[in-house]
């Protein structure tokens, strides 16, 4: 256990800090959460519930980490970022900014959220995918294979975006919709049901 100018007081009776895992700064480990492996937690962050933090990831800013989410692999989070409830982040995905992961979520794959971004329910953001700005992806939607959503909009049902696609504006998408083949869906657009769009511009 590595644990630099952290008070010890501010890792919890019932929490973990494993023997190669780094705790530094003003870093919290509370209740019963734990830091594993070659894990590094530091700055201002708040490990709590029964989250944890293993692999070689890293948590970092001011960001916080609780119920039983996990973050695994080489995975980052870092800004004022929040993840909570039972999402998990790994496979180098990176997680910053203001950005909130809640849920069920999975973020994998490089993907990397960020601004205000928030990924919630059982939504899965995967394959070097980009959520930012104030854009959401919920429910069972899943955005892979290098999508971008952004903007204000909203990604949610059982919607999927892939294939070099683009989200943006205020963008609604919903229920079985499909973008994908670089296709962009922007401005107030609205693409519900089991519509498809995989060429073009829609706005």
């Amino acid at each position: 256990m590595q644990i630099v100018h952290s008070n010890r007081r501010d890792i919890g009776d019932q929490a973990w800090v494993g023997e190669d895992a780094w705790v530094v700064g003003d870093a919290r480990v509370r209740e019963n959460a734990s830091v594993r492996d070659n894990a590094f937690v530091g700055d201002r962050t708040d490990i709590s519930g029964t989250a944890r933090v293993d692999g070689n990831a890293s948590v970092f800013g001011d960001a916080t980490v609780s119920g039983t989410a996990r973050i695994s692999g080489d995975a980052e989070i870092s800004g004022t970022a929040s993840v909570s409830g039972s999402a998990w982040v790994y496979e180098e995905a990176a997680i910053g900014d203001a950005s909130s992961i809640d849920g069920n979520s999975r973020i994998c794959g490089r993907a990397k959220i960020g601004g205000h971004a928030r990924v919630d329910e059982f939504a899965i953001v995967s394959d070097r995918c980009r959520i930012g700005d104030r854009a959401t992806v919920r429910g069972h939607a899943r955005v892979g294979d290098s999508a971008i959503v952004s903007g204000s909009a909203v990604v949610d049902g059982r919607a999927r975006i892939h294939g070099h696609a683009e989200v943006a504006g205020a963008a609604q998408i919903g229920d079985d919709a499909v973008i994908s083949g670089n296709a962009r869906v922007a401005g107030q657009a609205v693409v519900r049901d089991d519509q498809k769009v995989d060429s073009g511009t829609r706005a």
